[in-house]
This record gives structure tokens, sequence and C-alpha cells, in this order.
């Protein structure tokens, strides 16, 4: 890494942008889409890891390496059961305001 120093520059652009999507996630609503954009971002992560992988032997991270693509897929799984999983108590309050009104299929099926 030392021959290279500007890999700092797409390291550097590569958690930044992961922390800004991570803030996003962190404070978006409990709702399908948002499960579906964690899940591929966690997705996009983790095969960049795997595409990548020259990076953590010449770095000498190997067991991090195994540690974070492990936890990206794992992460990416996880959405996208909470995805699938998701019921009509979140259509009910993302459709709340029209009060009394029965949740139709077509609502949880978005």
């Amino acid at each position: 890494m030392a021959g290279a120093p500007y890999a700092g520059v797409g390291f550097l652009e590569s958690h930044g942008l992961a922390l800004i999507l991570s803030i996003w996630l962190w404070r978006a609503e409990a709702n399908r889409s948002w499960h579906f954009t964690g899940a591929a971002v966690h997705a996009l992560l983790g095969t960049a890891n795997l595409l990548f992988w020259q990076i953590f032997i010449a770095a000498n991270i190997v067991g991090a390496g195994y540690l974070t693509t492990s936890l990206h897929w794992l992460f990416a799984i996880l959405q996208l059961a909470a995805a699938i999983t998701a019921r009509e108590k979140t259509v009910r309050r993302m459709y709340g305001k029209y009060s009394g009104a029965r949740v139709s299929r077509q609502m949880v099926e978005r």
C-alpha cells in the first residue's frame, strides 16, 4: 500500500459513502423499501470486499476481511428477511392518516 498512496482516495471515498448511507439507514422508517436499500448496500460492500480481497492480503489484515465480509453478508440477509416479513403494522403506520380505513392487501404488498 505504501507504493500506491493514491489508493487511499478510494478507501476514503468508499468508507465516507458507507458512513453517509449508514446514517440515512439508521434514521429511516422501518419499511420495505429501506430494508431493500440496506440489503443492497451490504451486498455491494460485501461483494467489493470479495472482488478486492488482495487489499486485505497486502495490508496483512485478512482476519478483518473475513469479519467485515461475513458481517456485510449477514446484514444483507437480515435486511432481506426484514423486508420480506414486513407486515400490515408498518403499512398502517405509513397510511395511518386515512383514519379508520382498512388496509387493503394491495397496500401490504407494496
